[in-house]
C-alpha cells in the first residue's frame, strides 16, 4: 500500500493533484490499519442475499454495495455474507428453478443461515414457494409494494423495504416540468411471471392520471420497434422508461445499454425511476437509489440478527430523491426552475472556482501529507525489515540449493541449508567459471540454458548427475534471469525421485508380463489346437514317406513331395510357437512399423477355440489399405487380447444365440487408426466410469483388475487413447486409437 503512495508522488507534479485525489491518498494510507481493526471482529452470524439477475447486473451491484456497507458498519464486524443469483431472466423454466432450489438446499445444508435478504419480488417468491428451504429463517425483502403472501400474515418472519410511489411521483414531476404534456409512453418488459405483477403495480399507480393523459404501455416490444416508436413520438409527449431487456428473438439485452440507446433516439424527453439508468441520457426523475435501498435492508437485517423479533419491526419505505442530469436539461432546453424542490442536479458545467479550488486545497494540505508520507516511509521500512527476516527464515528451511551466477557462468553467491550437498567447497567455486568447477557435459548443459534465457522468459530446466561420495546423484536445476546481468539457478536433489521412477517402471513391466501369463492360461487350448494341425500334417506325410520307401522301387518324387509337406508343416508349427513365445516370454519393447489388421488376425487365431467354447460368434471388419502404426507388436496383441477376454466374460449371462463380438478397424480422425471391440453383453451398468481403468479395480468376483489398467498404460505409451462406451440397447464398445507411423517423426 505504501509503495502505491510513493509511485503516486513520482508519477506527476504534485501541483496537478486535485483535492479528490488527496482524500483518496489519505484513505489508502489509513486502509491497512482500518482493515486490521475490522478483521479483529469475530463473525458468528450468517446472512444470505438472493438476487434476481446475475452478479454483474447494475441494480444488483448497487444494492449489494449498500447492503455490505450497512453490514460492515456493525460494531461487531457484521455477519458472514453469502450471495446467490437466481438469473431467472436467463433460466425461467420451472425445472431450472427446482434444480436451483435443490442446489441451494445442498450447498447450505451444513451452514446455518440466520437472516435472508431477498433483493426483489422474484427471490421472495422463490423462497416462499418452498418455505422448508430455510425453515424459520426471517426474511428481509425489497418490493414495489407488500407481497400478498408476506403481507396477509400467513407467512411470519417476513419484513420489507418498499419502493412506494416511485412511478406516480416521477410522473407528477414530469407533468410539472412539462405542463402541456398530452401523452406518456411507458417502456417496460416482462421477462417472467414476476414482471407481470410489476406491470400491475405501474398501472395501479398511474391509473389516476388516465383522465388527463393518454398513457401508452410499450411492453415487450422488439428493440427495433421501440426505436421506431420513440424516434417518431408526437410533440407534447414524454417517455417513462422502466426497463427493456429482451428483443423479439428473446435475446437478453443490458437494460442500461437499452436505456442509453432509447434516450439517444427518442424525439421527446425520457425519464426513469431508477438511479441505475442515470447518466445514460435520461432527464431524471424520482430515482430509486438501490444502493440506499440495500443499506436500508441491511439495517433491518442487523436488527434481526441482534435478536429483534420480525413481527415487532415496521416495514421501511425507500428514500426517493429527485435527481436530474444537467446535460439532458440543456439538450431539451428545460428550465431548472421547474424542477421539484430539493432536486439534485448532476453533471453541471463547473464554475471557475469549482475547477481550481483543488489547487488551493492541495496547497493547504501539503504539510499534512508530507508528515503522513514520512510516517508511511517509516512504517514501510519497518515492514521491509520484517519481510527480510521472514524471507531469511524461509530460505534457511528450504531444502533446495541456490546459486547466483553471471550470464557468462561465473559463480557470485550461493545458499544451502546443508553444505554437504555441495559438489565442492564454496571457496573452490565462488568467483570461478562453471567450466572450471563442473564436469564438461554438465557445464555445457548450463551454457545452453543460459543462451536460451536470452530468447525465452524461463524458467529453463536442466537435469544432470554428479559423482558424489555416496555415488552418482541426480539434480534438477530451474534457471531464471535475475536482474540485468545475473542468473539464478535453484537446484533440487531428485535422486530419490529418479529411483522411485525406475522402480515404478519395473513394477509396470512386471504387471504387464503377469497379465500376459494370465492370458496364456486362458488361451492354452487355442495354442494346442493351432499346433495340432501342423503336427497332424507332419505325421501323415511322414507315414506316407515311409510307405513309399518300403516299396522295392520307391518313387523318389513322391517321397520328396511328402518331405516338402513335412518341412512346410514344421515351419508353420514353429511360427505358431514363436508367435506365442514372443507374447508370453519376458519381453523387451521393440517399436516398429506395424499392420494393425495383421495383429487383429493373429489375435483372432489365438482366441478361436475360446470363442467356440463360449459359443461366441466373432465378426471382424477391417479397413482396407490402413496405414501402418508405430508400436510394439506384442504389447498391442496384449491390449486386443485383454479387450476380447473382457467381452467374452461379459457375454456369459447372455443367451447363446445372442452372443456376438465385432472387431472393427478404420482410419480415425487427426492422423490415427481406430480399433473397436463391440459386444452384446451386460454393458457398463454398475461400473464406475471414473475408476474402471484404474489398477486393481474390477467388478468380476475372480477378476484381478490388471487387464484394463495395463491396456490403457500400453495405449497411452504408444501416443494413443483408450475409452469405453455404452451400446444401445445393451453391451459395450472398447476403442483405442494409435497415431499413424511417420518415418520422419521417429527419432
Amino acid at each position: 500500500m505504501i509503495g502505491d503512495v510513493n509511485r503516486w508522488f513520482n508519477s506527476a507534479p504534485f501541483v496537478a493533484t486535485t483535492s479528490a485525489r488527496l482524500v483518496m491518498l489519505v484513505a489508502l494510507i489509513c486502509a491497512p490499519s482500518l482493515a486490521l481493526a475490522q478483521g479483529a471482529n469475530t463473525k458468528s452470524k450468517n446472512l444470505l442475499a438472493l438476487y434476481w439477475y446475475g452478479r454483474d447486473y447494475p441494480t444488483n451491484v448497487l444494492y449489494e454495495q449498500g447492503l455490505l456497507r450497512a453490514l460492515r458498519a456493525d460494531s461487531q464486524g457484521g455477519p458472514e455474507y453469502y450471495s446467490e443469483y437466481l438469473e431467472v431472466d436467463r433460466f425461467p423454466e420451472a425445472e431450472q428453478t427446482r434444480l436451483l432450489r435443490d442446489y441451494i438446499r445442498q450447498k447450505y445444508a451444513h451452514h446455518h443461515i440466520d437472516v435472508i435478504v431477498a433483493a426483489a419480488e422474484t427471490p421472495l417468491e422463490f423462497l416462499l414457494a418452498d418455505r422448508s428451504l430455510f425453515a424459520g429463517v426471517p426474511i428481509v425483502y425489497t418490493a414495489f409494494e407488500p407481497m400478498d403472501a408476506a403481507a396477509d400474515g400467513s407467512t411470519p418472519g417476513v419484513v420489507g423495504v418498499f419502493i412506494v410511489g416511485v412511478y406516480s411521483k416521477t410522473l407528477e414531476a414530469m407533468r410539472a416540468i412539462h405542463p402541456d404534456t398530452r401523452q406518456v409512453f411507458v417502456v417496460t418488459s416482462l421477462p417472467n411471471a414476476g414482471g407481470k405483477s410489476r406491470e400491475n403495480i405501474i398501472r395501479k399507480e398511474l391509473e389516476r392520471f388516465e383522465h388527463e393523459l393518454t398513457i401508452t404501455y410499450l411492453t415487450d416490444l422488439p428493440t427495433s420497434a421501440l426505436v421506431d416508436q420513440l424516434s417518431h413520438a408526437p410533440p407534447k409527449s414524454l417517455v417513462l422508461y422502466v426497463r427493456h431487456a429482451e428483443d423479439s428473438s428473446q435475446r437478453a439485452l443490458d437494460p442500461v445499454e437499452a436505456a442509453s440507446l432509447l434516450a439517444r433516439v427518442s424525439s421527446v424527453p425520457m425519464y426513469s425511476i431508477a438511479r441505475t439508468y442515470f447518466g445514460q441520457g435520461i432527464v431524471g426523475g424520482y430515482l430509486a437509489d438501490h444502493e440506499v435501498i440495500g443499506a436500508q435492508a441491511g439495517e433491518l437485517a442487523l436488527r434481526l440478527l441482534s435478536g429483534t423479533r420480525p413481527d415487532s419491526l415496521q416495514a421501511t419505505s425507500a428514500t426517493l430523491a429527485p435527481m436530474f442530469d444537467w446535460r439532458a436539461l440543456e439538450r431539451w432546453k428545460i428550465d431548472p426552475a421547474r424542477l421539484p424542490a430539493g432536486s439534485d442536479v448532476r453533471f453541471r458545467v463547473p464554475t471557475a472556482w469549482d475547477q481550481y479550488r483543488g489547487y488551493i486545497v492541495g496547497a493547504i494540505t501539503l504539510l499534512i501529507l508530507q508528515g503522513l508520507m514520512i510516517a508511511a516511509l517509516v512504517v514501510q521500512r519497518s515492514r521491509r525489515r520484517e519481510v527480510e527476516a521472514r524471507n531469511a527464515a524461509m530460505l534457511s528451511a528450504a531444502p533446495d540449493m541456490m546459486f547466483l551466477l553471471t550470464k557468462e557462468g561465473v559463480y557470485l553467491d550461493y545458499h544451502t541449508s546443508d553444505t554437504s550437498q555441495l559438489f565442492t567447497k564454496s571457496a573452490s567455486f565462488i568467483g570461478r567459471h562453471m567450466i572450471e568447477v563442473l564436469p564438461a557435459n554438465v557445464a555445457a548443459s548450463f551454457a545452453t540454458a543460459f543462451d536460451r534465457l536470452s530468447r525465452e522468459p524461463g524458467p529453463i530446466i536442466v537435469e544432470y548427475a554428479l559423482p558424489m561420495i555416496d555415488g552418482d546423484r541426480h539434480y534438477e536445476a530451474r534457471v531464471v534471469p535475475c536482474r540485468s546481468n545475473e542468473i539464478l539457478a535453484v537446484v533440487r536433489d531428485i535422486t530419490d525421485q529418479k529411483r522411485s521412477q525406475q522402480a515404478l517402471h519395473q513394477t509396470q513391466a512386471d504387471l504387464s508380463r503377469l497379465s500376459r501369463l494370465t492370458a496364456l492360461g486362458e488361451f492354452a487350448a487355442s495354442i494346442a489346437h493351432e499346433i495340432r494341425q501342423p503336427l497332424t500334417g507332419i505325421l501323415v506325410n511322414a507315414s506316407t514317406c515311409l510307405r513309399w520307401l518300403g516299396h522295392s522301387t520307391p518313387d523318389l518324387s513322391e517321397v520328396r513331395a511328402a518331405l516338402s509337406d513335412v518341412v512346410e508343416a514344421g515351419q508353420r508349427a514353429n511360427e505358431i510357437v514363436r508367435r506365442n513365445r514372443e507374447l508370453f516370454r519376458h519381453h523387451t519393447i521393440q517399436m516398429t512399423a506395424l499392420d494393425l489388421n495383421a495383429i487383429i488376425r493373429d489375435v483372432e487365431s489365438l482366441a478361436r477355440l475360446r470363442l467356440q467354447a463360449s459359443n461366441v460368434r466373432l465378426i471382424t471388419t477391417v479397413g482396407a489399405d490402413l496405414p501402418p502404426v508405430y508400436g510394439d507388436r506384442v504389447e498391442l496383441q496384449q491390449v486386443l487380447l485383454n479387450l476380447m477376454v473382457n467381452s467374452i466374460e461379459a457375454l456369459e449371462g447372455v443367451a447363446a444365440d445372442e452372443r456376438q463380438i465385432e472387431i472393427f478397424s478404420s482410419l480415425g480422425p487427426g492422423g490415427s487408426v481406430t480399433v473397436s471391440v463391440r459386444d452384446s453383453g451386460v454393458g457398463l451398468g454398475g461400473v464406475d466410469r471414473e475408476r474402471m481403468f484404474a489398477l486393481a479395480y474390477t467388478t468380476k468376483p475372480s477378476g484381478s483388475g490388471v487387464g484394463l489398467s495395463i491396456s490403457r498404460s500400453i495405449v497411452e505409451a504408444h501416443g494413443g487413447r483408450l475409452w469405453a462406451e455404452e451400446n444401445a440397447p445393451r453391451g459395450a464398445t472398447f476403442s483405442f486409437t494409435l497415431p499413424i507411423h511417420s518415418p520422419a517423426s521417429v527419432t
